[in-house]
């Protein structure tokens, strides 16, 4: 549910333009087709210091998901905010899910998390958090015959993905 108004350039040959409106992506057709299982822990602890509890709580802010859904489009992100406190839901393309929620003394607590979708959310939050934190309005995209790539800034910053 959104747009972005693009402006074909003198040339004839792209397109180029900025995210107008609220909108989520469809999921990538090609992920459908292969959807592996993510990778337990690829993290590197020392270059990734946000806590379980860092990550919650951006994520119930609309900008980080947004800017999920562009860099991993095979996980979808909802979060619930009815019944006793906010959640956050995900699942795959595959059908995998699990669920995270606040637990006693400010932990998360994750659940059903196999094979690790939570932990496959975080180079997408370190490239959110290592591009500024962009908005949602900072999103831009550009669609040439071939290609259709969403940047974050500018289009020379490259393809926003994690």
């Amino acid at each position: 549910m959104g747009h972005f108004a693009l402006t074909v350039a003198d040339d004839g040959q792209s397109a180029t333009g900025w995210l107008q409106g609220l909108a989520l992506f469809m999921e990538d057709r090609n992920a459908r087709k292969a959807a592996p299982a993510p990778p337990a822990a690829i993290l590197d602890d020392a270059n990734d210091a946000a806590t379980d509890e860092e990550l919650f709580a951006d994520l119930l802010d609309g900008h980080l998901l947004f800017a999920l859904r562009v860099s991993h489009p095979h996980i979808v992100v909802t979060v619930d905010r009815n019944g006793a406190g906010p959640h956050v839901e995900l699942r795959d393309s595959a059908g995998r899910s699990a669920r995270a929620e606040p637990a006693h003394g400010g932990l998360i607590c994750v659940s059903g998390d196999r094979p690790g979708l939570w932990d496959a959310l975080r180079p997408g939050y370190r490239l959110w958090r290592e591009r500024g934190r962009p908005l949602q309005w900072d999103f831009g995209m550009t669609v040439t015959e071939h290609t259709q790539t969403v940047w974050a800034g500018s289009p020379d910053h490259g393809p926003y993905a994690g």
